[in-house]
This record gives structure tokens, sequence and C-alpha cells, in this order.
């Protein structure tokens, strides 16, 4: 990856990822079809952006989104944009769980990566690390959808903009924890 590419990756990442939060402060003033418009364009880049590795697993995630957030402006309208958390933890668990009946879990082809003779052991716990993931991403999305369905934007801004992030990086060092104290000592 050219460094050119990483860094148009990363601002777009961040840009992703600040977009609650931004949706939130412009709501007041800005029409919402260009918020609903920024999502989709930066969520189609981020797409772009991520290769020819996993085509098999970005189509369908790519078609999930699309399809849900054309639902929503259609049902939506001026509140589409809401809805933009829900289609992608939506997508991202769309993706976990078709890795789960393929022959190797979206994280045991990550964990291949950096470790081809991924011990039988190995394959177990990734396999449910993918599901946990799955279950995560899915019990997200129902937050998501229902806080931008039913909830005020400051709760919707305050759980897809911060809450989502800090339970996912508590996931994440806990899997990083539980790999260092129990599996490295087991």
């Amino acid at each position: 990856m050219t460094i050119f590419r990483a860094s148009l990756s990363f601002v777009l990442a961040a840009c992703l990822i600040a977009f609650p939060f931004a949706a939130f402060w412009f709501s007041s003033f800005a029409h919402p079809y260009w918020l609903f418009a920024v999502a989709v364009t930066l969520s189609i880049l981020r797409f772009a952006m991520t290769g020819r590795t996993a085509t098999d697993l970005l189509v369908p995630q790519l078609i999930f989104y699309l399809v849900v957030m054309a639902l929503a402006l259609l049902a939506f309208k001026d509140q589409a944009y809401l809805l933009h958390p829900f289609a992608m933890s939506g997508s991202f668990a769309l993706v976990f769980g078709i890795s789960l009946t393929k022959k190797q879990s979206l994280i045991e082809m990550l964990a291949r990566l950096r470790e081809p003779n991924l011990p039988a052991s190995g394959v177990a716990y990734t396999w449910n690390l993918t599901r946990i993931w799955f279950v995560f991403l899915v019990l997200n999305a129902l937050v998501a959808a229902l806080t931008a369905l039913f909830a005020p934007i400051e709760v919707w801004a305050f759980y897809n903009g911060f809450l989502f992030y800090c339970l996912s990086g508590m996931l994440l060092v806990a899997d990083i924890l539980y790999r260092r104290f129990f599996v490295a000592h087991a």
C-alpha cells in the first residue's frame, strides 16, 4: 500500500468515525440531504479503499450498506443520515456472519496473514472471536437503529460517536489481554 493510499484510507476512516459528531453539529443548520450524501460518499470511498483482498465479503457488505441507505432515504428522507451507523454496523456484522459459513472465519483469515501455520487452538480461538464480533455488531446495529429512530439527536451522537467506539475498544483490549495473559501461558 502506497503512502498516499494509506493516508487516504486513514483520513476516510477518521471522517467516518467523526461523522456522528459532525452530523450532530451540522444538523442544526445544514440540509440533511447534504449529510446523507457525505455519509454515503465517505463510506463508498472507504469500501473502495479495501481493494481486492476480500471481494467475496466486500460485495455483500457494500450491497447491504447501499440498500439500507437507499431505503432510509426513501422512508426517512430528512433523517436518513441517522441510519448510517446502523448500515455500517449491519454491513460489518454481515461480513463476520458470512465468514462463519466459510472454511475460514474473517479473523482466522486475518490471523493467517501474520501466522500462516495457525495451530488448531488458534483456529478455534479465531472462530469464537469472529462469533463474538458478529454478535457485538448485530447488537450495535440494533442500538444504532433504535437511537436513529427513537432517540434525540444528542443521544444518537453520544452512542454512535462515542460509546460505540469505547465498547469496541474495550472488546479489542479484552481480546489482546486475553491472548497475552491466558493464551500465551496456556
